[in-house]
């Protein structure tokens, strides 16, 4: 017999859920990575600052490369977006948003996976108490075989009613295999 126990009360399922549960740490990353992206919205709007550099020999003949003339660039350029006005607090609006968006997604994943484990703990206790009743079911079926098999040898039953107690027996015995394999 399969009896129930707290291993499946869906508050220590939940719990166990949410300490182990590789979803809940992966809508984690998935968070953070949206706030990642969010910050990166707003980079453009920073000062940016390039440093170049450039060596150059010409020479009008092979043999004469040694006499080349030279020249030597360098550069370093610092730009400085002034013409955003806006932009930058429409950033921040947007990253806040993107953030305040996959905050929501991580939730209703979170959400939706803690609903799917209650329901399947649910369905374990309810699949248990299940099994208890149809192997009572059972019991009861083979002793009404068993009584109607000497009433038979009494001759106050019919073969009738001997052959649909052993059909009700082995009905009761395939419905406690069906439901035992549905809880595994």
């Amino acid at each position: 017999t399969v009896s129930s126990g707290h291993l499946y009360e869906s508050a220590e399922v939940i719990e166990r859920f949410e300490k182990q549960g590789r979803l809940k740490k992966n809508a984690e990353l998935n968070l953070e990575s949206a706030k990642t992206k969010a910050a990166m919205v707003s980079a453009k709007d920073w000062p940016d600052l390039a440093f170049k550099a450039t060596y150059q020999k010409n020479a009008q003949e092979w043999d004469q490369l040694n006499q080349a003339s030279e020249s030597h660039n360098f550069g370093l350029t610092l730009t400085i977006p002034l013409f955003n006005f806006g932009s930058g607090y429409s950033a921040y609006r947007e990253a806040k948003a993107a953030e305040a968006v996959a905050q929501i997604q991580s939730d209703q994943i979170l959400s939706e996976a803690r609903h799917k484990v209650v329901q399947l703990a649910e369905q374990v206790k309810v699949l248990t108490k299940l099994v208890h009743a149809q192997e009572l079911r059972r019991n009861q079926s083979i002793e009404l075989e068993r009584l109607t098999g000497k009433s038979y040898e009494y001759g106050k039953s019919t073969i009738q009613d001997f052959l649909s107690t052993q059909n009700e027996t082995l009905n009761a015995k395939i419905d406690l295999a069906k439901t035992r394999l549905d809880l595994v």
